[in-house]
Order: C-alpha cells, then structure tokens, then sequence
C-alpha cells in the first residue's frame, strides 16, 4: 500500500509531503496506482522549479528507487507570489493523491498531519 502523509501548519498551508510504499495493484513495472501517483510527484517537483521558479533553498525533495519520495516547502525564503503559487502545486497534487486514493481505496492511503515549523 502507498501511504501519502501530507503536513499543513495550524493555517491549513501544506509544508511536506512524504509519500511511500508500493500499491502492489500489478506486477512492478506495470502498476498503474504506483505509475499515476509518481506521475503527480513527479509534475509537482518540477513544476516548483519550472513554473513557480523556486531556488534549492526554497524547497527540498527526495525521491527514492525504493518507494519513498518526499517534498518540503520551506515559504520563509519564498517571495509572497512564490509561496502563494507553491501552495497552488501543492493543493493539485494533494488533490490528485485524494482522487486517487477515492478510486484506489485499497493500494493507497492519505494521511494528514499538523506541524509547527518543518526544519530542513
């Protein structure tokens, strides 16, 4: 099962996403749940380079052959129209996993979490 762990702040603001696992809904290589949440993870990554035009300092993301992958927003060093255009990103991948996850109930699971501060 793909669990997707999604971190906002005490004002509903996403902050992190951590995202693992295998969905096991066909062999590997061929798994449809697993090829359209990286898809998602994917776009969203380079979309905070590409189109909101954020700097490494500005956010930080891992992706591991393994099934794990993990993006962190960091708005304190983004400009107002780059944190409100992350917070876009963020908001259509969160909506891709929960759509997802409506239609994969099984394979994959979305969890949410409150955080203070991400620390980088």
């Amino acid at each position: 099962m793909i669990t997707a762990s999604i971190s906002k702040d005490a004002n509903g603001r996403i902050q992190r996403f951590l995202i693992q696992g295998h969905a096991m809904h066909g062999e590997a290589g061929h798994d449809i749940v697993c090829a359209a949440v990286s898809s998602l993870v994917y776009t969203a990554i380079a979309s905070m380079e590409r189109v909101v035009k954020l700097k490494p300092e500005q956010y930080e993301y891992q992706i591991k052959s393994r099934g794990q992958a993990q993006l962190k927003l960091v708005e304190s060093k983004m400009s107002p129209k780059q944190a409100h255009d992350a917070q876009l990103v963020a908001e259509v991948l969160e909506t891709g996993l929960l759509g997802i996850a409506q239609e994969n109930g099984p394979y994959i699971e979305v969890r949410y979490r409150r955080c203070k501060n991400v620390k980088i």
